[in-house]
């Protein structure tokens, strides 16, 4: 185990810390929320959330049944509602509604293939239409493009075992649908790591925190590279809890914020934050996270209390892997010359603590 450093004095802050970029993030009226507390989601009598099957001639029935289709959905939403930490319920009703009788932005709330015909040229595979009110969602459909499976090599599909594994990777996209119905925006973050047993070193030795060995699959939110994942990762989870939080989690996880500097004082942008958390089940595994915005500025919530080890990791080994198309290019230049810093701070429960400025050394050796 690394040397235990000094915890930094703290400075306890319970308004909302506003300038990072978060992992995990939120939609509001605006657009994108930057915390938690400025999100839109559904209110407490909205819920359970209902949500009805589209029935249309679209299904792709030649590779998909009604009956498999809906035990796909039943599975994609499932890995939302099964969060011990979060409220959120959601039901698929057993009766279709015909999709003639659905329009985008009724309050219906939809899932199923689109009779669209631009879909059958579009790249895209699926999208949802949130329709909201303020901070409050009003309603949503999730669109799927019924001309998916005529991408896939029908040799592919006339496999068992492969046609499985595109119904993985559509069960998946289906909750990346339900993510965003639910209030979670596309994630900043294409690259999550956590320690998975077995799993081979994928970059240099002392990469990876001390106990961990490889990379994770992306959160389901990011853009993509999570076609491998059938599973939520911890800034999916995180997220989906902040939302909807059970009491617990709200009265057990706290907050820290900060910003990281270089010793000119100018703050290192699009470096990511990430918890390096313990557990006696799982030894050493990689929590939540949050990007620094262009001040240099993070905060990472929903954290158990706690001392943690964090591991602020500069965008050197990441740049291919992120939706950076918004930052500029000034400042990811300068970010390529920070070095990873390791450091020690408390959380605790129910509090929002702000650290004082953490300096990052330059001179990164390109990997």
């Amino acid at each position: 185990m690394r040397n235990r450093l000094t915890v930094p004095a703290i400075i306890t802050v319970l308004l909302a810390f506003a300038g990072s970029i978060g992992a995990y993030q939120f939609y509001n009226e605006s657009g994108i929320a930057v915390t938690s507390d400025q999100a839109a989601r559904w209110a407490p009598n909205d819920l359970p959330l209902q949500f009805r099957l589209l029935e249309n001639e679209r299904l792709p029935a030649e590779h998909l049944g009604a009956a498999e289709w809906r035990e796909l959905v039943t599975r994609a939403v499932a890995h939302w509602t099964k969060i011990p930490t979060s409220t959120i319920v959601v039901v698929l009703d057993e009766e279709p509604l015909v999709a003639d009788l659905a329009d985008i932005g009724d309050g219906l709330n939809t899932i199923g293939f689109t009779g669209d015909e631009y879909w059958e040229d579009s790249r895209s595979i699926a999208n949802a239409y949130a329709l909201r009110e303020g901070r409050r969602i009003a309603g949503c459909d999730i669109r799927v493009n019924p001309w998916i499976f005529d991408r896939f090599d029908r040799r592919t599909m006339d496999n068992p075992q492969k046609k499985m594994e595109r119904l993985g990777l559509l069960e998946m996209v289906v909750a990346h649908e339900v993510g965003h119905c639910l209030g979670l925006a596309h994630s900043d973050l294409n690259s999550t790591w956590e320690a998975r047993a077995g799993t081979p070193a994928a970059n240099r030795e002392g990469f990876y925190p001390e106990g961990m060995a490889a990379l994770h699959a992306d959160p389901i939110m990011s853009y993509g590279g999570w076609h491998d994942l059938l599973g939520l990762t911890p800034d999916d989870i995180t997220g989906i809890s902040l939302l909807y939080p059970t009491r617990e989690f709200t009265e057990s996880t706290g907050a820290i914020g900060g910003r990281l500097v270089f010793a000119h004082g100018r703050g290192v942008s699009h470096a990511y934050v990430q918890a390096v958390l313990t557990s006696p089940a799982t030894g050493p595994h990689l929590g939540p996270g949050a990007f620094t915005d262009a001040q240099g500025q993070f905060l990472v919530e929903g954290l158990p209390p706690g001392h943690h080890l964090f591991w602020a990791h500069p965008i050197g080994d990441l740049l291919s892997q992120l939706n950076s198309s918004k930052w500029e290019m000034p400042d990811l230049l300068a970010a390529l010359e920070a070095r990873d810093r390791w450091f020690w701070a408390e959380v605790r429960a129910r509090r929002m603590d702000i650290l004082p400025p953490l300096t990052v050394p330059t001179g990164r050796t390109p990997s």
